[in-house]
């Protein structure tokens, strides 16, 4: 079983606009993955996931800096679906300068 350590720098960003899908996948993440809750974030549409990644990639110079490491995205979202927020993070990774993709 995958146990994080505090030396872990890896984030998920879940992105879902189903309130019983980010329960469940609470559910799975914290309680038998065992990932602390500072190791993920959660939203619920395609532009706050866009912008939480935004915001990650925009302290890509900090020290102490954690990328998002994991992507888990629904399908079908409002406002933008998980392959456009795909698409949009690709795009931001490529000008940023980052080296590693969710």
């Amino acid at each position: 079983m995958y146990r994080p350590t505090e030396e872990c720098q890896h984030r998920i960003l879940v992105a879902d606009d189903m309130v019983y899908a980010i329960v469940a996948m609470k559910a799975l993440l914290l309680d038998v993955f065992k990932l602390d809750s500072s190791f993920v974030t959660y939203v619920k549409d395609g532009y706050q996931a866009v912008d939480e990644m935004r915001k990650n990639l925009a302290s890509l110079k900090d020290p102490g800096y954690r990328p998002y490491s994991l992507l888990i995205l629904d399908f079908n979202m409002p406002y933008l679906d998980g392959l456009q927020v795909v698409d949009q993070v690709k795009e931001l990774h490529s000008r940023s300068g980052a080296t590693t993709l969710p």
